[in-house]
């Protein structure tokens, strides 16, 4: 399955401040959210956010805050994003039917959506490396069930440059100078 840019949006869970210090390799994420997030931005891709009960949790991590162009941040409850009617709603009005999900925690809310995307019929694409846990081996077995369950694993790079299928594209030297 590749992903096409005309279908496909970008869905990134609870990258928050309390997850920064116990989440393995948080900083990676955060830059491979950021580049994601700002080449959602030159291709006109629907992003949806979204921020686990950030009272306690806190807010998305201000790096990539900014990167977000003022996107709406939904607030959740339920590990899954789809136990948000925001975030199903706001799935449904997209259009969209492929989902390139990053974010935290793999083993948790990462895998919990993927697996209910799966359920809706959804092509999902979880970018491995713009998502983590605490535990390395709660990513890996996460990572494992999300291909038994049938989303497709890539990276960062690999998925920005199957959105543009090539050097002739309009914004390949943008997107080439965000993985740079």
């Amino acid at each position: 399955m590749k992903i096409q840019c005309d279908k496909a949006l970008l869905l990134i869970v609870d990258v928050q401040d309390a997850f920064s210090k116990p989440v393995l390799n948080m900083d990676r994420v955060v830059h491979n959210c950021k580049i994601l997030a700002q080449t959602a931005a030159i291709l006109n891709l629907p992003t949806i956010v979204t921020e686990q009960y950030p009272r306690g949790l806190g807010h998305t991590i201000a790096e990539l805050a900014e990167s977000l162009n003022n996107h709406v941040i939904i607030e959740k409850t339920t590990f899954s994003c789809l136990g948000q009617p925001q975030v199903k709603e706001s799935l449904t009005n997209s259009g969209r039917r492929q989902v390139i999900i990053a974010g935290v925690e793999a083993h948790v809310c990462v895998l919990q959506t993927a697996l209910d995307l799966l359920q809706e019929q959804y092509e999902v694409f979880v970018i491995a490396d713009a998502i983590s846990s605490r535990k390395k081996k709660d990513r890996k077995l996460a990572q494992s069930r999300m291909i038994q369950s049938g989303a497709v694993i890539t990276s960062t790079e690999a998925v920005v440059m199957e959105l543009i299928g090539g050097s002739k594209h309009e914004h390949f030297k943008a997107i080439q100078a965000l993985i740079k």
